[in-house]
């Protein structure tokens, strides 16, 4: 189809794709760009209160899209939204983004368009009222997530935390795939679990990297007669991230250092450094604009998740830069590298350090990387996944076109800020 005459997408999203620094928003903004490459894309997203977009980023998504709406939500609203619905059925995780402006906003903008792409479980309640066909991208399952929080020794409060909230989540998620017209999940374990809890399909839309992010492998010699240089990549916002890195920093990393006392821990991502993980020996690297010249120098890059759900960016992203990965079972979960073959996967910390050791051998870990990179040039590139994606996507919403759907409307481009009361009202427009 023509410009003129594209199907018209409405994305719901909890959050702006931009800035893309970490990996939820690594995927979405892979999506956004695909589903716009097909149909006219009007995006609809929460955003931070305390910290509204920068211009810088609203004009590349208005280069993507036909037009992009946010309502803005503080945090001390997602946290009384939370203390609300203890008592409800409502999964808290979901109740958090609770947003009559956003109701109000989705139900005009419903009004308009063709299909619906709604991105995580939290933002469907704003997708019930559609007539038109809805595809949901719930990226992982937060109820398998979160009741494996108790397992992972997260706390008392994570696990009671998780005790209420997971069978709840597990609900939702079920209930969430039998009304959608298409659902996504980024694991193959995750999209076997859904499909057996709700009875209906959901397909793998896997985590990926580009292409031309696939860098060729140095040569071994490079690393030659060097203490190793381990890497941990990850947000400390986000708290799986946290207890992986803790769980490395205090359990494996003394480990380590008894059987190769001159390797060095290194640290890095977004958000501020954590001092538990600072005070066990590692150096942190927090907020870097740029990680390339530390997976450029690292012997190897550590991947110690310690729940399950969804797949680990931080791993693509080190085969892509050819550095040989340490993982255990859960943070290597949902993808298709063979663990001895393409990675080293090890569960206990003193294995896990024996496995650090190994990979930090320049031949062992050159043999690791180069077989681990085949399979992620062969399987997991944006522009070997979307493509077949985008597709579904285009014929669900034309076919609501030909079957009586919402007919195409006049669209033009811009960017509004929609901001009003939590009383329900339509909300007033900013330009």
């Amino acid at each position: 189809m023509t410009r003129q005459n594209r199907p018209r997408l409405l994305v719901l999203s909890e959050c702006l794709p931009l800035p893309a620094h970490d990996g939820g928003r690594v995927r979405f903004w892979n999506i956004l760009r695909a589903l716009a490459s097909r149909v006219d894309v009007h995006l609809l997203s929460f955003a931070p209160a305390e910290n509204p977009p920068a211009v810088s980023d609203l004009q590349a998504l208005r280069q993507c899209c036909v037009r992009v709406d946010f309502v803005p939500i503080s945090g001390a609203r997602m946290r009384w939204n939370v203390v609300a619905a203890l008592f409800s059925p409502r999964p808290l995780n979901v109740a958090a983004y609770r947003s009559p402006a956003m109701l109000a906003a989705a139900t005009v903008a419903i009004a308009t368009c063709d299909a619906v792409w709604v991105n995580r479980l939290r933002m469907l309640p704003y997708a019930r009222p559609a007539k038109v066909p809805v595809a949901l991208d719930l990226t992982d399952s937060m109820a398998r997530f979160t009741m494996s929080l108790r397992k992972a020794g997260s706390g008392f409060a994570r696990g009671a935390y998780a005790v209420v909230d997971g069978p709840r989540l597990f609900r939702a998620e079920s209930t969430a795939v039998r009304a959608a017209t298409l659902s996504f999940a980024a694991s193959p374990v995750d999209a076997e679990y859904l499909s057996a809890a709700s009875g209906k399909r959901v397909s793998v839309l896997p985590n990926a990297v580009s292409r031309d992010s696939v860098r060729r492998l140095r040569p071994a010699k490079r690393r030659e007669g060097r203490a190793p240089s381990v890497l941990f990549v990850g947000s400390m916002s986000y708290l799986p991230n946290r207890m992986a890195a803790r769980w490395l920093a205090r359990e494996v990393w003394p480990r380590v250092l008894a059987l190769h006392p001159t390797a060095e821990l290194v640290v890095a991502g977004s958000g501020q450094g954590d001092w538990k993980v600072a005070a066990a020996g590692a150096r942190l690297e927090m907020d870097r604009p740029e990680l390339a010249p530390l997976y450029q120098v690292a012997s190897v890059c550590a991947v110690p998740g310690r729940t399950r759900g969804g797949t680990r960016f931080k791993l693509l992203e080190a085969v892509a830069a050819g550095v040989p990965v340490v993982a255990t079972p859960e943070g290597a979960e949902g993808l298709p590298f063979v663990g001895g073959r393409d990675l080293l996967i090890a569960s206990e910390p003193g294995e896990f350090a024996a496995r650090i050791v190994e990979a930090s051998d320049p031949r062992v870990g050159s043999r690791l990387a180069e077989s681990a990179q085949r399979v992620l040039v062969r399987e997991l590139t944006w522009e070997k996944v979307l493509p077949p994606v985008v597709r579904r996507v285009e014929e669900m919403a034309e076919r609501a076109i030909h079957h009586g759907g919402i007919p195409l409307r006049s669209r033009g481009p811009g960017y509004t800020a929609l901001d009003g009361s939590f009383g329900g009202q339509a909300p007033e427009t900013r330009r």
